[in-house]
C-alpha cells in the first residue's frame, strides 16, 4: 500500500500539488472563524466543580474582576496634600473607567456619621480639608483606625497607597471589554505620570493579569515567532548551502502551521495563551520532516554518477524517508492528541492543533520530493576525486 502511494505521488506530481494547494486553500479559510479569549475561566473546563463553585459565588456576591492602582509618593508618605489629591483624582476618574462599578481608595472611604437621629454617610476627601495639616492629621487617625483597609487601601509604613476599581465584564464580550477598560486605565497612566512626576504608579489585579497574559501572547506573534523564522532561514540557508531548499522549507512550514490554525478555526477551537505556541511546535516538526528530506536527496543525488539521474535520486529518497517520516507523524500525533485526557481546554487545544499542524506537515512535506525535483539547481555535492 505505501509503495503504491509512492509510486501514485512521483508518477502524478502534478495532480499531488495541485490537491495539496486546494487543502491548503480550504484549511486556510476557517482562520475567519479564529477566536482568542483572554477569560482565565477558560483553563477550567465547564463542568470543572472548581468553575461551578465559583460561577456560584458571583452570581451570589459578583463578580470579582478588579484594576489595581498602586501610589508611591516619592520621598514622603501618603499622608500629604499632594499624595491625597493624586488619590482622589484616581478615585474619581475611576468611575468613567468602562464597566466599572465600585472604586475603593482611602479618600473614597465612606464614613458614617449620626446626628439628630439621623446617618448621614460621607467621603473622607468631603469631610476633612484634605489641603490643611489639621484636615490630614484627622483623616490619617480616622483611616489608621480602620483594621481593613491596612496593607490593602495603603501599606502599613505609609509609603504606599491603593485605588481598587471593581470592573463587571459581560459575559457576551469579555476579551472586547477587557481590552477597552486596560487601555482606557492605561491612557489615565500616562497622563498622570506626566501630572504627578514626584509620585509612582503600578498596575496590578485580576484584570491586568488576564490582558496580561492576551499581550504576552500577542508580543511574542510579533517578536518571538518573526525571530524563529528568521534563525530557521540562517540556519538552513547555511547548513545546507542551498536557496531553494531553505525556501521551499519555509514555505512548508509556514503552510502546515497556517493549515493548522485554519482546521482548529473550522473546528471551533479557541486560541488562548497557552494554545497559541501551536506554530512554534509545529515549525519544529515541520523542519525536520523537510530537512531529512533534503539530505537523503543530496545524498542519493551524490551517490549517482550522471546528472540525468535526479528522478533517480528523489525515488531513493522517497524510498527512506517516507516510512520513517510517516511514523513519527503517527506518533507525534498520538502523543499530541492524548493531551486531550488533560482537564485543562486550552492543553487539549494545544494539542489538538499541533496535531492537525503535524498531519499538514506531512501532507505538505511530500511535496518537496516534487517541487525540489524540478528545481534547475538541485545541489549535488561535488568531492574532489570527482
Amino acid at each position: 500500500m505505501i509503495d503504491r502511494i509512492k509510486l501514485a505521488g512521483i508518477n502524478n506530481a502534478k495532480y499531488s500539488l495541485v490537491f495539496a494547494l486546494l487543502f491548503l486553500v480550504v484549511a486556510t479559510a476557517g482562520v475567519h472563524k479564529l477566536k482568542f479569549t483572554t477569560d482565565y475561566r477558560y483553563f477550567f473546563g465547564e463542568d470543572n466543580p472548581e468553575r461551578l463553585d465559583f460561577n456560584e459565588f458571583q452570581s451570589r456576591f459578583g463578580k470579582t474582576d478588579n484594576i489595581f492602582i498602586v501610589v508611591k509618593p516619592i520621598g514622603k508618605q501618603i499622608f500629604n496634600a499632594r499624595t491625597l489629591e493624586v488619590i482622589d483624582t484616581i478615585s474619581t476618574a475611576g468611575w468613567n473607567i468602562p464597566y466599572a462599578n465600585r472604586v475603593d481608595s482611602i479618600t473614597n472611604f465612606t464614613m458614617v456619621r449620626s446626628e439628630n437621629d439621623e446617618i448621614e454617610s460621607i467621603r473622607l476627601a468631603d469631610l476633612y480639608d484634605l489641603s490643611s495639616d489639621e484636615g490630614i492629621n484627622r483623616a490619617k487617625l480616622e483611616i489608621t483606625k480602620q483594621d481593613e483597609l491596612k496593607d490593602i487601601l495603603y501599606t502599613a509604613d505609609l509609603s504606599h497607597a491603593a485605588v481598587n476599581i471593581n470592573v463587571y465584564l459581560p459575559d457576551v464580550s469579555v476579551e472586547k471589554a477587557q481590552i477597552e477598560a486596560v487601555s482606557h486605565v492605561r491612557e489615565l497612566l500616562s497622563v498622570w505620570r506626566k501630572q504627578f512626576p514626584d509620585h509612582e504608579f503600578y498596575l496590578s489585579g485580576q484584570l491586568i493579569m488576564a490582558y496580561g497574559f492576551f499581550e504576552a501572547a500577542f508580543n511574542d506573534s510579533l517578536t518571538l515567532i518573526p525571530l524563529m523564522y528568521f534563525i530557521m532561514i540562517v540556519i538552513l540557508w547555511v547548513l545546507l548551502r542551498s536557496f531553494y531548499a531553505m525556501l521551499v522549507t519555509l514555505i512548508v512550514v509556514f503552510c502546515s502551521a497556517a493549515a493548522g490554525i485554519g482546521l482548529a478555526s473550522w473546528l471551533g477551537i479557541t486560541l488562548s495563551t497557552m494554545s497559541a505556541s501551536a506554530p512554534l511546535i509545529i515549525l519544529t516538526v515541520a523542519v525536520a520532516d523537510c530537512v531529512h528530506i533534503i539530505i537523503s536527496t543530496n545524498h542519493a543525488s551524490d551517490a549517482e554518477q550522471e546528472r540525468e539521474s535526479k528522478a533517480g535520486s528523489i525515488t531513493r529518497s522517497l524510498e527512506l524517508n517516507f516510512t520513517p517520516v510517516l511514523i513519527t507523524t503517527v506518533t507525534t500525533v498520538i502523543g499530541f492528541l492524548s493531551l486531550n485526557f488533560n482537564e485543562m481546554p486550552p492543553a487539549r487545544d494545544l494539542g489538538n492543533i499541533v496535531a492537525l499542524g503535524v498531519v499538514c506537515a506531512f501532507i505538505f512535506s511530500l511535496q518537496y520530493y516534487f517541487g525540489y525535483s524540478r528545481s534547475p539547481n538541485l545541489r549535488r555535492t561535488r568531492y574532489p576525486d570527482q
